[in-house]
């Protein structure tokens, strides 16, 4: 059996949606964590247990509360602007849950067609949660856990337009972070999604300064890179930074971005084909999953590949 936990806040516009395919789960938690709209109202409309949870600025410390208002071992996580992409979807979910992993990875698509995968359904007894922002699911016991991959993109998601301001409030965590590879890159990503181009830059440094990590994070941070030094007006730079072979090879979005900056450059023709040419022939590049099992596309925008078989 499976429990569904959905943090909540001012959410009343967009839970319904979420809850309305959840008809099939065993139990839906939701765990609201200070809204101030009729949030509660339409979660108990939905027939889910509703409850209530301090909001201390860190999500890993609000879904270790959540989860602990779930009546069973196994949690499927979701937030409030996401839903399945079908009625029968859940039904499929508890099915892949009968063979007892320790975690399921489920695929989610986004509204620009990317499609990433997290950890969605745990055993909250193997796992704990870690990091303020974009937390994620680590091993208790440090072992290596059971994983299976639902390999279908069940998940939708579609967006608040809610200003998020996750760069400051990672910045405020950062003391006790500092050198940690994971948590220097979201802050990274965060500030470029926010267009901080010159706290970016530092961001970029801080974190290449940092070891270890998700390969796929370091190349997708050089891209940034590559990124924010066009925009501070240094394109250049930005397009050596973008054609340096060790990335190139690898990633095409880097490749379609040096071909923008090649164009603004008035480069000529034959160079510009040539950067199109060489993305055009890369494959999905691969990269261990956040539970560390299995192989999987990570986050990837698959318009740009070529699909791998």
């Amino acid at each position: 059996m499976i429990s569904v936990v959905i943090i909540t806040k001012d959410s009343a516009k967009r839970l319904g949606r979420c809850l309305e395919l959840l008809a099939d789960a065993p139990e839906v938690v939701v765990a609201d964590t200070g809204s101030s709209d009729d949030t509660l109202h339409v979660a108990q409309s939905f027939g889910a247990k509703v409850c209530r949870i301090p909001w201390t600025q860190d999500f890993a410390d609000a879904r270790t509360r959540a989860q602990e208002h779930a009546r069973y071992d196994l949690v499927m996580r979701l937030d409030d602007d996401e839903m399945l992409r079908a009625p029968q979807a859940f039904a499929e979910v508890l099915a892949l849950a009968q063979s007892a992993p320790d975690g399921i990875c489920m695929r989610r698509t986004q509204p620009s067609g990317e499609v990433d995968m997290l950890l969605r359904i745990y055993s909250r007894h193997a796992w704990d949660w870690h990091y303020p922002v974009h937390e994620i699911l680590r091993s208790k016991s440090g072992r290596r856990l059971r994983v299976v991959d639902a390999k279908v993109s069940w998940i939708e998601h579609r967006p608040s337009t809610r200003a998020r301001n996750y760069a400051d409030m990672m910045l405020s965590h950062m003391g006790l972070y500092s050198d940690d590879p994971y948590m220097c890159y979201m802050h990274l990503k965060e500030l470029v999604q926010e267009r901080r181009w010159a706290e970016a830059l530092q961001a970029f440094r801080r974190y290449n300064n940092t070891i270890g990590g998700y390969h796929w994070h370091r190349s997708q941070a050089d891209i940034f890179h590559g990124e924010i030094l066009r925009e501070i007006g240094k394109p250049r730079e930005a397009l050596a930074v973008l054609t340096e072979p060790a990335l190139a090879s690898s990633r095409a979005e880097a490749l379609y971005l040096a071909v923008e900056i090649a164009i603004d450059l008035g480069m000529d023709r034959l160079a510009v084909d040539n950067l199109r040419q060489q993305a055009r022939a890369l494959r999905i590049p691969l990269e261990t999953g956040m539970s560390g099992n299995p192989q999987v596309p990570y986050v990837i925008d698959r318009t740009k590949y070529i699909e791998t078989k």
